[in-house]
């Protein structure tokens, strides 16, 4: 009796193991050398605009959750400008920067993405935009409350302001049991939870990744 106990578990544990691992979460690739030459050489320079949030959109939004927004506005600006580096193509401005460049409010949308276009000689303009900002409650083997990040980026052809790229970054950890397709996620991050720092850079990178224009 014990031993068919041992080999049914065993079974399960094996069963288990081909489920995790064929329900595993599949990175999307990004984009060839070829695809990102001939993106580069259609926009040669593109420019990074400081991370903007929905702290001025939302009406109802609380003063803890707008200050959570700003803060990850300033912490997603530094990790921009860290993964970017070195990138002779881009340049990432400074909220300073931003403001010199745009000394009053634009009309639109458009009207400011060609001002700096113009501004800078510059083909595009990247914004984002960040609208989740949750910090993890609890520790690394025990959260109360997962790490949740929502932020978007869009690309701008500055001539026409038509969007040329835009990727979407959503996500509020879960647990490997609530979700058997975060299988390869849970193990790259040693299966604890991690800090909205760690999810929303991880997020970013990979998003960036996937963006021919760097």
């Amino acid at each position: 009796m014990k031993q068919t106990l041992r080999l049914m578990s065993a079974f399960v544990m094996l069963s288990l193991l081909f489920i995790m691992s064929s329900c595993a979460h599949k990175e999307v690739a990004g984009p060839t050398d070829e695809e990102r030459q001939v993106a580069r050489t259609q926009y040669p320079c593109l420019t990074v605009l400081p991370v903007n949030t929905t702290v001025n959109s939302v009406p109802d939004m609380s003063y803890q959750e707008a200050a959570r927004l700003e803060e990850g506005a300033r912490y997603l600006d530094s990790v921009i400008t860290q993964l970017l580096n070195g990138k002779k193509n881009v340049r990432v401005l400074s909220d300073r920067q931003l403001t010199a460049v745009i000394a009053e409010d634009s009309a639109s949308a458009l009207a400011m993405i060609r001002k700096i276009g113009a501004e800078l000689n510059c083909d595009a303009v990247m914004i984002t935009t960040l609208k989740t900002y949750q910090q993890r409650v609890g520790g690394s083997y025990g959260a109360e409350v997962p790490a949740s990040a929502f932020f978007s980026l869009k690309v701008f052809d500055v001539k026409d302001g038509r969007i040329i790229w835009s990727a979407m970054f959503k996500e509020t950890q879960q647990s490997l049991l609530s979700n058997l397709a975060s299988f390869n996620k849970a193990q790259n991050r040693g299966f604890k939870w991690i800090t909205v720092e760690e999810l929303a850079k991880q997020g970013m990178a990979e998003k960036l990744e996937q963006c021919p224009y760097f």
